[in-house]
């Protein structure tokens, strides 16, 4: 090429010079200087020579969206994300095209998400449901309300306890109880007999302390003690914490990045979904994360089972 038409005459390994910034198209991974480099151009197919043809790009991030893992820069991998092109939607629990965030109904229960939360139910699982405005249902027992805030249980011989929507300390007796949070932060104490806790929605600290109890904890955060006895524990939606103490327990995380530890004796614990942390501590126990980035440590004794773990720790 001569001279008049090589915009670098005295180098022979350049020639053009597309957008003029001094660097050859050669050495230039942006021959025409829009943002998008020449490989991501080309494979997405715009043209690497002229500034006006670029390649679809949804977040602004110069990269294009066929060679961007994040379209919507939203932090959840498009092979994660039901709304790959949206940044504020990631999840779509009843596959209705419309994002959580947005859907009244995430679930599509005919129930709305805040009635649900109201009163105590999962607006993620479509099998839980509220019953009427006059009834509640706890660990498969139907409380109907028989006077403003008494309640009865059909089939249950104890106490029936049961809180506001406010934050509530409710403490059982020596007895067989069925407690039931609601809404609200609340501290519930079972005290002795085989009682059945339903938390509710709400940051509620439970302590089952005597008895085989059934404890669950229900949407929110929740911090529960299963106590003495052999007890069965879920924790629900929420990050919750679940301590089993002394007994052979059996612990359910749930949704949420749960922390579960057995205590004593010989325990079964479940992360469920979300990054959990599984700790058996004494006796032989089984330890089975379950979905996500879990880590389990089986702790003293000699025979314990591990499963579905990330990370995974036994004597």
């Amino acid at each position: 090429m001569d001279d008049i038409n090589d915009a670098f005459p005295t180098d022979p390994s350049e020639t053009t010079d597309t957008d003029s910034d001094g660097t050859g198209n050669n050495a230039d991974t942006d021959d025409d200087n829009d943002g998008q480099s020449d490989v991501d151009e080309i494979a997405c197919g715009s043209d690497p020579l002229q500034f006006s043809s670029l390649s679809t790009d949804t977040d602004g991030d110069r990269m294009p969206d066929c060679r961007d893992s994040d379209d919507d820069n939203d932090g959840v991998a498009d092979s994660a994300d039901a709304f790959p092109l949206n940044a504020d939607e990631t999840t779509d629990t009843d596959g209705d095209g419309i994002g959580n965030n947005a859907d009244m109904d995430d679930d599509n229960d005919g129930q709305s998400d805040e009635t649900e939360i109201e009163c105590g139910a999962d607006p993620l699982d479509a099998s839980s449901v509220c019953v009427s405005a006059a009834a509640l249902t706890c660990d498969g027992y139907e409380l109907t309300e028989v006077s403003a805030g008494v309640y009865e249980a059909a089939g249950l011989s104890g106490n029936v306890i049961v809180g506001t929507a406010e934050a509530d300390v409710l403490e059982g007796s020596s007895g067989v109880d069925l407690i039931v949070g609601r809404r609200g932060a609340d501290v519930i104490r079972g005290r002795g007999g085989e009682d059945v806790i339903c938390a509710g929605a709400g940051k509620d600290t439970v302590e089952g302390n005597g008895g085989d109890d059934r404890i669950r904890g229900g949407a929110g955060a929740d911090d529960i003690a299963g106590g003495n006895g052999n007890d069965t524990v879920y924790g629900g939606s929420g990050a919750d914490v679940l301590k089993g103490n002394s007994g052979n327990d059996t612990m359910a995380g749930g949704r949420g990045n749960d922390e579960i530890r057995g205590g004593k004796n010989q325990d079964v614990l479940s992360g469920g979904k979300g990054d959990d942390e599984l700790y058996g501590g004494s006796g032989n126990d089984t330890l089975k994360g379950g979905n996500g980035e879990d880590y389990c440590e089986g702790g003293s004794g000699s025979g314990d089972s591990i499963s579905s773990c990330e990370g995974a720790s036994a004597p």
